[in-house]
C-alpha cells in the first residue's frame, strides 16, 4: 500500500468511514459539524491545520514573537515546526512523515502527537496574551 491508502485506511478507521483523503486532503469534521483540523498529505511530510475557535482568539490578536518563540516550546521541538496561518486564527503543524516509514500504527501515535501538541500550542497562545 502506498501512503495515501494506509492515510486513506486510518481516516476510515478513525472516522467510522466518513474521513477520506480528496487531491492529498481531508476536512476533519465531527458530528457537531464543527470543524476540528484539515490535514495535508505531501511527498515526505503532512500538514495539519487547527481552527483556533473564536472564543480563544486572545483581545487585540497573536503577538508574532510570541509566536516565533513557541517553534522552541518542548512539546515542539524534534516533532513538528509551527507557524500561523494568514487568516491569524489556525494552528499549522508541519510535521516530516516520510512516505516509507508511514504504517497505521505509526498514525495513531502521530495523531495522539499531534492533539497534544494542539493543545500545548493553545494553551500557550492564550497564555501569552494575558497580561
Amino acid at each position: 500500500m502506498n501512503k495515501e491508502e494506509i492515510i486513506n485506511n486510518w481516516l476510515s478507521d478513525l472516522s467510522g468511514g466518513q474521513w477520506q483523503l480528496l487531491n492529498g486532503q481531508c476536512n476533519l469534521v465531527g458530528e457537531d459539524g464543527m470543524h476540528y483540523a484539515t490535514i495535508f498529505n505531501y511527498e515526505n511530510r503532512m500538514v495539519v491545520m487547527f481552527p483556533l475557535s473564536p472564543a480563544k482568539q486572545p483581545e487585540g490578536g497573536i503577538s508574532l514573537s510570541k509566536l516565533l518563540a513557541l517553534n522552541s516550546h518542548p512539546d515542539v521541538v524534534g516533532i513538528a515546526s509551527f507557524s500561523l496561518a494568514a487568516d491569524n486564527a489556525t494552528v499549522v503543524l508541519n510535521f516530516a512523515l516520510p512516505d516509507e516509514s508511514v504504517v497505521n500504527s505509526d498514525l495513531n501515535v502521530f495523531w495522539q502527537n499531534a492533539l497534544s501538541l494542539r493543545s500545548a500550542l493553545f494553551d500557550a497562545i492564550t497564555e501569552s496574551n494575558v497580561g
